[in-house]
């Protein structure tokens, strides 16, 4: 889990913490474990609220995910996951069904027409590099697709992946 989605827990009530007089957040092995348990069994987060979107992001630049992950969780209350792979993505695609795709077109093997098949997401975003191979197939398969070219703002980035 990434620092702000801690936080968020803790601040949400979900996750009981106190703080020392350094301003650190502490939580007793207890509490997380009792924590992990209601989640793992779905009872609920304590009154948090569940995100209103997911995003499945789809690449090989484990720090790009990582910073869009963090920028969509603490801006748009998204839950995010990564995939490294096609058969990572595959797993993700069918059983988080994410609302939104940002795949970067330079992932090998990755098949998108069956990431759209398994989640049905109302927004697929295309990253592409200046290397990256003819898009037209891909589009063909996705035509509501929106293409955006590295580098990219992420104030833009985000308004494509939490449209409806």
């Amino acid at each position: 889990m990434s620092p702000p989605t801690v936080v968020k827990w803790i601040e949400s009530g979900a996750l009981p913490a106190h703080v020392t007089p350094g301003g650190h957040r502490r939580v007793s092995i207890a509490d997380l474990e009792d924590f992990a348990e209601r989640r793992k069994t779905g009872q609920g987060n304590s009154g948090a609220e569940e995100p209103p979107c997911s995003v499945l992001i789809v690449g090989r630049e484990p720090d790009f995910a990582d910073m869009v992950a963090e920028f969509l969780e603490l801006n748009g209350h998204c839950k995010v996951f990564y995939a490294d792979s096609a058969l990572v993505a595959g797993y993700h695609a069918g059983a988080a069904k994410p609302r939104a795709l940002l795949v970067d077109t330079d992932t090998p093997d990755v098949d998108l027409r069956l990431l759209v098949g398994l989640c049905d997401p109302t927004a697929v975003v295309l990253l592409t590099s200046p290397l990256s191979a003819d898009l037209g197939p891909l589009l063909a398969t996705v035509p509501d697709a929106e293409v955006v070219p590295k580098p990219v703002k992420l104030d833009h980035l985000m308004g494509l992946l939490l449209k409806t």
